[in-house]
């Protein structure tokens, strides 16, 4: 547990590094951070099967057709998965952010 935290410590100082290389201010990037941890935890309320499409859909930028192929399911159970995921991980963010937690 003690590793996992040095290894973040030392992302986070390696990104704010690279971040002010290129020019980006440190609030956005405090910014950027927060919401990455926020998508993060919200991601981990979602069940695999949603977390899988949403995760090749959204973040890995597949189509959703290619999703279903390599998942092996129907196209329309991907969608729905897709659609299912998305408003989970909504309406999680929405109480979640708007109640001021910290993620």
């Amino acid at each position: 547990a003690q590793r996992r935290k040095l290894d973040a410590r030392a992302e986070f100082v390696d990104e704010v590094l690279e971040s002010l290389d290129n020019g980006e201010d440190l609030e956005r990037q405090m910014f950027n951070r927060q919401a990455r941890e926020w998508v993060w935890k919200g991601l981990q309320t979602l069940n695999l099967e949603q977390r899988a499409v949403f995760s090749m859909c959204e973040l890995e930028g597949l189509p959703v057709p290619e999703v279903a192929e390599s998942l092996e399911i129907p196209l329309n159970t991907a969608y729905s998965r897709l659609r299912l995921a998305r408003e989970k991980l909504e309406q999680w963010l929405t109480l979640n952010v708007s109640a001021g937690g910290t993620p």
